[in-house]
């Protein structure tokens, strides 16, 4: 019975019908309590594990939890007797590792709201063994501070910098450094260093200036910046760069420019949200829009929730 429990608790899980492992595993588990002559440490391990991440996978965040600590302790006995299914376990299910569990259990924190454990949790994991994924999710709970109010910034910018070690192309990244204080040219350095070809990225070079440019509220010289990097070079007309230019005129009151550069953004994108909203910013300012009010009205129905 054990067995075949396990065996279907397994395939279930492979194929991803998480749903369905919640129930088959918690009956192996079950069964296990109730026959320790059958229960061994590895196998009450992954059924643990199974359970875990088939919660976690539902958004049952709280189940997910309430087997947390035990799977710590389990994996810790595991590691203790050089217990060589651990290895096999981890390298057949690489979300199983201790640094991306403790990485779920962080998500889970913070999807209920405490956001101090979800810090907890993840200054658990030793530097060495935090992955970009982890050190940006650190680094934005830090950032935007605990459910006390309260903000770690020093902390938040170590862990901002560390994404950018290992991924020089995260803009968000970037923005996120510049709020908070860091200075363009410092930004730039960590990135070039980073950058395996350096000289493959002279434009990102000229979008942190720009970035910097308008987080010191030069949004004149941002826009110019902006707009150099739209006209001389190969990125013309994307998304990404035409959203940055339209807000740096619509902040520098250049707002018919900005109107122009929101509405070429909504014809590479109709369903880019955010140019919508400073689309409709605009024809409230006196003075009126330029766009047609049909298709204004066409744009909010796209945005509009159903009824």
């Amino acid at each position: 019975m054990e067995i075949a429990l396990f065996a279907n608790a397994r395939k279930l899980y492979d194929h991803k019908l998480y749903e369905c492992v919640i129930p088959a595993a918690d009956l192996l588990r079950t069964v296990l309590k109730n026959d320790r002559y059958v229960a061994t440490l590895d196998v009450e391990y992954q059924v643990l594990l199974y359970l875990l991440n088939a919660n976690y996978k539902e958004r049952n965040y709280r189940a997910a939890l309430r087997h947390f600590d035990e799977i710590i302790h389990k994996r810790r006995l595991m590691v203790r007797h050089k217990n060589a299914v651990l290895v096999a376990i981890e390298s057949s299910y690489p979300e199983f590792g201790d640094a991306e569990q403790r990485r779920r259990a962080a998500e889970c924190y913070r999807q209920i709201g405490n956001t101090d454990m979800a810090i907890e949790t993840l200054l658990q994991v030793p530097p060495i063994l935090r992955s970009p994924r982890i050190n940006l999710m650190l680094a934005r709970l830090q950032h935007h501070g605990t459910r006390h109010g309260t903000t770690k910034k020093s902390e938040a910018v170590l862990a901002y910098k560390e994404v950018i070690r290992e991924c020089p192309m995260a803009l968000q990244v970037i923005e996120a450094l510049l709020e908070l204080g860091v200075k363009g040219n410092e930004i730039n350095s960590l990135v070039m260093h980073a950058a395996t070809v350096p000289d493959h990225f002279d434009w990102l070079s000229k979008w942190i200036k720009a970035l910097a440019q308008m987080f010191d509220f030069k949004h004149s010289d941002a826009s110019q910046t902006f707009l150099m990097l739209h006209d001389k070079t190969t990125l013309r007309c994307n998304e990404h760069l035409m959203m940055a230019l339209g807000k740096c005129l619509y902040y520098n009151g250049d707002y018919f420019q900005a109107e122009d550069i929101f509405s070429s953004t909504l014809c590479a994108n109709p369903d880019n949200v955010e140019a919508i909203g400073l689309m409709t910013v605009l024809c409230g300012q006196e003075g009126g829009c330029e766009q047609d009010s049909a298709d204004m009205d066409y744009l909010f129905a796209k945005v509009e929730p159903p009824k």
